[in-house]
């Protein structure tokens, strides 16, 4: 079974294979979670896609389906609030 990781561990990458010099919580906790948020899709309060991004464990090639391991989403909804433009699925 695979461990479980948080969100704030999270890796980001754009869509150019660029991975982000911070992780998500980094970046959420320096209030710049805009850029990732503002055109997401969500549902259950779990982000399922991210405009231009993609978010994966450490160590994981992120793709449109990563991260693959389970991940504890919890707090992140409210984490970003701010930032949610964003429609639910």
């Amino acid at each position: 079974m695979t461990e479980q990781i948080g969100w704030r561990d999270l890796s980001v990458t754009n869509d150019e294979g660029e991975t982000l010099d911070a992780t998500l919580g980094e970046i959420v906790d320096a209030g710049e979670g805009g850029f990732l948020f503002k055109y997401g899709t969500w549902v259950n309060g779990v982000p399922v896609s991210i405009q231009y991004y993609f978010l994966s464990a450490p160590g994981e090639e992120p793709d449109w389906d990563t991260p693959r391991c389970p991940v504890d989403w919890a707090g992140l909804e409210n984490a970003v609030t701010p930032y949610r433009g964003t429609k639910e699925a």
